[in-house]
């Protein structure tokens, strides 16, 4: 009598990673520990934090010695306030874009074991789970840090929260950590299905302009410094973990492998 086993299909060739190192249990466990290791530095030293805001508010607006003025003016600028816009809503373009993609493929028999196939179920389920679960549904649901303009600070009437503390002062939407630096630095993970010859010219070009969005926010008086870069590496470790947790995929039962269901 044959055995179920001797019915499975052949397995198919696994390629490599495309998220290289981030792919492996120590960069996994290595940026999680900085994430952490982060937190607790800026939560411990908040005079950071707050300098760094400084640099972009008017002081004379923020001391309320001159009225009905800015408190942070590059808020007000037009074309940053474009800018802001697109990034705001890019990530979200670019994960529906990764899923057609996948859905494409999937139809047409690829697997999981295709490396690019990997790649982008790790973007689209690490643009749902970052920006999306821990970032809006966790965080900044929870937290309750206010954002700078709000509090006493910079014009406003709420006070100081340091980063990694919670609080009740804000209720809904709030400081920590920066959904648009989350989504800003998912972006990087586009890396990935980058040619390799080609990844360090991109990185040029993403990295920068991931910066640069984040920081954005802080000039805006809408977030800290540490809601920024916190907010953005919380995506990289998201992407990290689930990279390795799809190399791992060849430990589970052959079934779960079968091309016929996708995997």
């Amino acid at each position: 009598m044959t055995s179920p086993e001797s019915t499975l299909q052949p397995l198919p060739t696994w390629q490599p990673s495309a998220f290289g190192v981030f792919a492996m249990p120590k960069a996994t466990l290595a940026l999680t520990g900085f994430w952490c290791a982060l937190t607790i530095a800026f939560h411990s030293l908040p005079g950071v934090d707050i300098a760094v805001s400084r640099l972009f508010q008017d002081s004379a607006c923020a001391a309320r010695t001159v009225q009905n003025c800015p408190v942070f003016p590059l808020a007000t600028n037009a074309t940053l306030a474009f800018l802001r816009q697109s990034m705001h809503v890019l990530p979200a373009v670019v994960a529906v874009a990764l899923l057609g993609w996948y859905a494409i493929q999937f139809l047409a028999g690829r697997t999981l074991a295709d490396a690019k196939m990997r790649a982008h179920a790790v973007l689209v389920l690490g643009f749902a789970f970052g920006p999306g679960v821990f970032v809006n549904g966790l965080m900044k649901a929870h937290m309750g840090r206010p954002r700078p303009h709000e509090t006493d600070l910079f014009g406003g009437a709420l006070p100081f929260v340091p980063a990694g503390e919670y609080s009740t002062y804000c209720t809904s939407n709030c400081s920590f950590v920066s959904g648009e630096a989350s989504g800003a630095f998912w972006l990087l993970g586009l890396l990935a299905l980058v040619p390799q010859k080609s990844r360090r010219a991109a990185a040029w070009v993403l990295v920068p302009a991931a910066l640069f969005f984040s920081l954005l926010r802080v000039a805006f008086g809408a977030h800290y410094l540490s809601d920024a870069l916190l907010g953005g590496l919380s995506s990289i470790v998201i992407l990290s973990v689930l990279a390795l947790a799809l190399e791992q995929a060849w430990r589970l039962p052959r079934r779960l492998l079968l091309p016929r269901c996708g995997l």
